[in-house]
C-alpha cells in the first residue's frame, strides 16, 4: 500500500498504479469476514481512503477483461455487473434515495453494510435516513457503528455525534459502553490537543468485556489510523507502538474470532 496510508493487516495489494498517481486495487477481508473470501477496494491516493470496489476478486478480472474490450463499460462494479459489490449497493441507495425511494435506499445501504460493517460512508448515511423515518434505535445504532469505524472507509459526519449528545436512549449493544456513555464529552478531532484516546482505549476493553469482538477490532483499526497521523509527542505520550497495536489487534481476533487478520497469511 502507498506509504501514506495507515497500516491494515487485512489489506494486501494485487494491482499497482493502475489508475495513475498511486492508486491501486487490492484484496480486503472485512472485519469479522475473515474466513471469507475477500472483497476487492481500491485507494484513493488524494485523500487516503479505501474504496470498496468489486464483491470478489474474480468478477474484478472479468470485469478489467471486458474493459479492455469495450470502453464504454462504467469506471466501476454496477448492478448488472456485481449487484453484491458494496460499491454498487452504495450507488443504488443513493439513486434510490435522489427517485424518493427512502426505504430503498435504506435496503440497499444495509446490504451494502452486511458485506462491509465498517463501511462508514454509509453507516452514516443509514444513521441519518433511520432518523428520518424516525427510527431511532437503529439511527442511534448506525451513529455509533459510523463513530467507531475507521476513517479510511469515509470520515465520520460530525452532525451524528452532535445529534447523539441529545439522545438518552441506548441501544442495547452500547447502553454499558464508554463510547456511549462518554458521548457528550467526545471530540472526535485528532492533532488538537484534545483527543478521545482514553475514552476510546476503554471502549475497546468494554467491547471485549461485553463479547462484542467485531466492534472491538473496529475500535482498535479506527485508533491505529488516528494515532498514525498524530506527532510523535502524542504516540510517546500514550505509549503507542504501532506494531505492538497491530499484533494485539491480531491476537484477539484469533481469540475472539478464532481467524486472524493478516492478509499476507491469507493471499
Amino acid at each position: 500500500m502507498d506509504p501514506g496510508f495507515p497500516p491494515n493487516l487485512a489489506y494486501v495489494s494485487v494491482d499497482m498504479d493502475v489508475y495513475g498517481g498511486g492508486d491501486e486495487v487490492g484484496l480486503y477481508w472485512p472485519i469479522g469476514k475473515e474466513k471469507r473470501e475477500p472483497i476487492v477496494v481500491r485507494t484513493f491516493h488524494d485523500t487516503f481512503e479505501l474504496g470498496p470496489f468489486f464483491s470478489t476478486y474474480q468478477k474484478y478480472l472479468r470485469w478489467q477483461s471486458q474493459d479492455e474490450e469495450n470502453l464504454d463499460l462504467p469506471m466501476g462494479p454496477d448492478a448488472k455487473i456485481d449487484p453484491v459489490s458494496p460499491e454498487a449497493l452504495y450507488n443504488q441507495g443513493n439513486d434510490l434515495l435522489k427517485a424518493k425511494d427512502v426505504d430503498g435506499a435504506v435496503n440497499a445501504w444495509q446490504q451494502a453494510l452486511d458485506r462491509l460493517p465498517e463501511f462508514t460512508l454509509v453507516s452514516s448515511q443509514l444513521a441519518k435516513q433511520h432518523r428520518r423515518l424516525k427510527n431511532l434505535d437503529q439511527a442511534r445504532e448506525c451513529a455509533l457503528k459510523s463513530l467507531i469505524s475507521p476513517p479510511t472507509f469515509g470520515r465520520f459526519d460530525a452532525s451524528l455525534l452532535k445529534w447523539l449528545g441529545r439522545e438518552t436512549e441506548p441501544p442495547e449493544a452500547y447502553a454499558e459502553n464508554p463510547i456511549w456513555k462518554n458521548r457528550r464529552k467526545l471530540q472526535w478531532a485528532f492533532r488538537t490537543g484534545k483527543n478521545d484516546y482514553g475514552i476510546i482505549q476503554d471502549a475497546i476493553d468494554g467491547f471485549f468485556e461485553t463479547k462484542q469482538p467485531v466492534l472491538g477490532v473496529t475500535l482498535m483499526q479506527t485508533y491505529l489510523e488516528f494515532m498514525y497521523w498524530e506527532t510523535v509527542s502524542e504516540k510517546k505520550r500514550w505509549k503507542f507502538d504501532q506494531d505492538e497495536w497491530m499484533q494485539r489487534q491480531d491476537d484477539l481476533c484469533v481469540k475472539y474470532l478464532k481467524s486472524s487478520r493478516r492478509a499476507v497469511e491469507k493471499k
